[in-house]
């Protein structure tokens, strides 16, 4: 393969990950290391740079152009046939804050386009280590990324989208990404009542109306 990259300041490495007949190219720069945590030990490369995607057997580029990500985790240990590009990470709340609270961040890329499918920069924080990135094929099939306690679920459908630009972390903002085609659900489950809900009382039969005499 053979192809110009655009040039970032400060290139600090060059990560790859190979999906099927697809490469992924991440041409990093600098990150900041006391903001922007990895949820893993050495699977998990914080990178901040643009993002490629190649198809290997005709060498030539897949996305209209790279996407831009800040500080992301990088999941190495992804599956090859999921159909995203999942980067997972923790952020200390407060810009410039090194200590405090964490928040965990979850970004997935449409592995076909480039575009943003989900992303969550404010999910609750775990101390539990637990990461797992699970496809299922049912009738509609599903993706579900489990990290500690907070679960995220898509649903992906062959509905047509109008195009979109590849992900940009430097123009998007921390809104859940809506409906797009691809994805047709995101579920965020959190601890608490959020994560398991009371079950719902059985509903009562309800009387039969009564008919009043006007007299």
């Amino acid at each position: 393969m053979e192809h110009q990259l655009e040039t970032i300041p400060s290139l600090n490495s060059i990560e790859t990950l190979r999906s099927g007949d697809m490469l992924f190219l991440v041409i990093n720069g600098q990150t900041q290391q006391q903001q922007y945590k990895a949820v893993g030990q050495f699977d998990f490369p914080l990178v901040s740079g643009l993002v490629y995607a190649f198809n290997m057997k005709t060498g030539e580029p897949v996305w209209p152009g790279p996407a831009t990500v800040r500080n992301r985790g990088m999941v190495l240990s992804q599956p090859e046939d999921v159909p995203f590009l999942v980067f997972a990470d923790r952020k200390a709340a407060g810009e410039g804050s090194s200590g405090g609270v964490l928040q965990t961040r979850l970004l997935f890329i449409d592995k076909r386009t480039g575009e943003t499918a989900y992303r969550a920069d404010n999910l609750p924080d775990t101390s539990e280590a637990r990461f797992r990135i699970r496809g299922e094929k049912y009738a509609e099939p599903r993706l579900s990324v489990e990290i500690g306690a907070v679960t995220i679920q898509l649903t992906v459908t062959d509905q047509p989208k109008p195009p979109q630009p590849p992900a940009n972390d430097d123009v998007e903002d921390t809104r859940p990404v809506t409906e797009r085609g691809l994805v047709g659900l995101g579920q965020r489950i959190l601890r608490g009542a959020m994560e398991n809900p009371p079950p719902r009382a059985p509903q009562r039969p309800r009387p039969a109306p009564q008919q009043i005499d006007d007299d």
